[in-house]
């Protein structure tokens, strides 16, 4: 995510410190911020990602290899829907005018696609 937003998109420290600025406020943005935004931004992600990847993996343990994919694109298409509609209002107006752009939706698709595939090898090495 951080790397496509890096090569394509607003920049992963620009999109970490816009996490940021959820909890910290315009105070994300100021000159001296930028390691405590960056801090902050990632571990806000990946907090949300571990409670959300948590659910995820709940659900893959009763399915088989052949909707695995399926379910993980859906996961990525569930997230992106959920932060852009749902608790979007929680979020700043940078976060969701991302989120709600073909960008936004294309890099949670994504995530979830290569998701899967990492749980399809994983199964196929673990069996």
């Amino acid at each position: 995510y951080g790397l496509l937003a890096q090569l394509a998109g607003p920049g992963a420290s620009r999109l970490f410190s816009t996490i940021a600025a959820t909890l910290l406020g315009a105070a994300a943005d100021q000159p001296g911020w930028e390691l405590q935004s960056l801090a902050v931004g990632i571990l806000l992600h990946l907090g949300i990602s571990i409670l959300a990847g948590l659910l995820y993996a709940a659900s893959l343990e009763r399915l088989d290899r052949r909707h695995t994919l399926l379910v993980s694109v859906f996961y990525g298409f569930t997230i992106w829907f959920v932060a852009s509609f749902i608790v979007g209002a929680w979020f700043n107006d940078a976060i969701l005018s991302f989120n709600r752009s073909w960008w936004g939706l294309l890099s949670h698709l994504s995530f979830g696609f290569f998701l899967g595939l990492y749980a399809i090898i994983m199964e196929t090495t673990v069996s």
